[in-house]
């Protein structure tokens, strides 16, 4: 289909013949979010950029492919998006030593600069930039250089959009072809403009779900997504529909806990989105509060009720053509107490491949019911899977202020005798009760709930079970099953540990229930 339309539209066979000017200036579209601040400084001694946990320095010259450096942290360097730190001789000059170190026929560039994802990215920093910064190079011969090279990475995107993929890369792709239409003139902006518009048309009903959630059902990319389309109806009206981008903004609301951030199912960090708050500001929400709810498609439900926020998991994993940022969370959950995170998900610490990438995928990682080092799906590779378990919804619902959940899946019915998990939960403003069960008793296994606390919270084992303070905040953790405290680790954003405790509820021997209830004191 992509190779049908580019033909059509003129982008098969003519590469390098396209013609494409900048619009005058003054006539680039303006940013829609406030800048951010990205980690990068440049002084007298040279240049620092700090991505994924890492800090890496060079001199006056970037080196734009480091060694010592993964993959994804040389696609950060490539994607700019640290332009919006930067003074303005600064980021000029950056984009310049780009433009002349980093062809697309240089060695290797296809795996970091020139890859379809971080282009995008990079096409959209630097038009943004340029619409800042027009007063400036209004008479430079500069902005004619800067937009050639923008023209021909647009026209290298417009041959190697992600198709195959799919998913927020392609939502990525698109966005940089409607932008880069927005601020060009000539033909290829006409054909980036047409090739955009059709891939989003086709795309909207197919990774957006009815309930208005993205269809890999990860909150951190759910965000990121609801931006990206936000930034196209920017630069495109009449593509997508209002109604549309406020369900996306509404959902992300309901996946928000108090301090604003998201929660962590799937491949989620802390900071790799926007905020819920900063979505609904920008289309002018009334409120951005985060709201209860559930959704249906996505399979998370949350309940907004001070003292207690509850986030759950309970539905399939994620998009089943594309896996990649699914954990095997169901019937996973997070809880903040009093505005502060209390119990939180394992989160994500890197997509390279290793101990870490497979340990935050696997279940026992998760808050639920698990044998240990366990997987409930097929997970291989960084971003792989193969056999998939199928959750069953026996109730979902929000009444009032009490949210019920009742889910159970088949995910380690092939290693333990066809062996299905249940989970029944209950939460309200003060109390979260939580009741497993293994349907079919399995033998074998060392199967225990699993919950992993937020570093900020003491835990000490009581005769009731255990007790969680946190300054003025205290939380009951009330369950007759046996109670140990693991050392443990928390990943709140890519590249970043902390350590913390796991509080470890083990199911005895030839039980099938175990229970807990956590409830809110002072």
């Amino acid at each position: 289909m992509l190779r049908r339309m580019q033909r059509r539209l003129g982008l098969i066979g003519v590469r390098g013949q396209l013609e494409a000017k900048l619009h005058a200036p003054g006539a680039l579209p303006a940013p829609v979010f406030e800048p951010r601040t990205i980690g990068v400084t440049r002084d007298k001694t040279g240049w620092s950029f700090a991505f994924l946990g890492e800090t890496h320095c060079f001199g006056s010259t970037i080196d734009w492919q480091p060694s010592g450096c993964g993959q994804l942290w040389r696609m950060n360097l490539h994607y700019f998006e640290y332009l919006e730190t930067l003074p303005f001789s600064d980021g000029l000059g950056a984009i310049e030593q780009w433009i002349d170190a980093y062809p697309p026929n240089r060695a290797g560039a296809f795996y970091d600069g020139w890859n379809p994802y971080a282009l995008s990215l990079r096409v959209v920093c630097w038009l943004q930039w340029l619409a800042q910064h027009d007063g400036v190079l209004q008479t430079s011969v500069i902005r004619d250089r800067i937009g050639g090279s923008l023209a021909q990475q647009l026209d290298w995107l417009a041959h190697f959009l992600e198709t195959d993929l799919g998913g927020n890369h392609l939502i990525k792709n698109i966005k940089a072809l409607l932008w880069g239409a927005a601020c060009f003139e000539g033909n290829a902006a006409r054909a980036w403009h047409k090739v955009g518009a059709a891939l989003l048309r086709n795309e909207l009903p197919r990774q957006i779900m009815p309930d208005g959630y993205h269809y890999e059902r990860t909150p951190a990319y759910h965000n990121q997504v609801t931006a990206d389309l936000i930034e196209c109806r920017h630069v495109a009206p009449g593509l997508i529909d209002d109604a549309l981008i406020g369900r996306m903004v509404n959902t992300a609301l309901v996946t928000t806990h108090p301090d604003g951030n998201p929660a962590q199912f799937g491949d989620t960090g802390l900071t790799m989105a926007y905020p819920a708050g900063v979505l609904a500001e920008v289309i002018g929400c009334r409120s951005n509060e985060p709201r209860s709810a559930i959704l249906p498609e996505a399979g998370i439900a949350a309940l907004h009720c001070s003292p207690f926020t509850t986030q759950a998991k309970f539905g399939v994993l994620g998009a089943r053509t594309l896996p990649a940022h699914a954990h095997g969370d169901i019937g996973s959950f997070e809880l903040s107490v009093h505005g502060r995170r209390c119990i939180v998900d394992q989160g994500v610490y890197e997509y390279m491949g290793g101990d870490r990438r497979d340990a935050s995928r696997r279940a026992d990682m998760h808050n639920l019911l698990a044998p240990a080092e366990s997987d409930l799906a097929d997970f291989f590779g960084e971003f792989r899977c193969g056999w998939w378990p199928t959750p069953h919804i026996n109730e979902a619902g929000i009444a009032g202020d009490v949210l019920q959940l009742d889910v159970s899946h088949d995910g380690f019915a092939h290693a333990y005798d066809g062996a299905i998990v249940r989970r029944v939960l209950r939460a309200d403003q003060a109390a979260l009760a939580i009741e497993d069960s293994l349907e079919r008793l399995p033998a074998g296994g060392d199967w225990a709930s699993r919950l992993l606390i937020h570093p900020d919270w003491r835990v000490r084992v009581t005769e009731f079970g255990a007790l969680l303070d946190c300054e003025e905040s205290e939380v009951r953790l009330e369950t007759a099953a046996g109670l140990a405290l693991e050392d443990a680790v928390w990943w709140p954003d890519m590249g970043v540990e902390l350590p913390t405790t796991r509080i470890v509820l083990s199911l005895p021997a030839g039980e099938s229930t175990l229970a807990f209830r956590l409830v809110a004191g002072k």
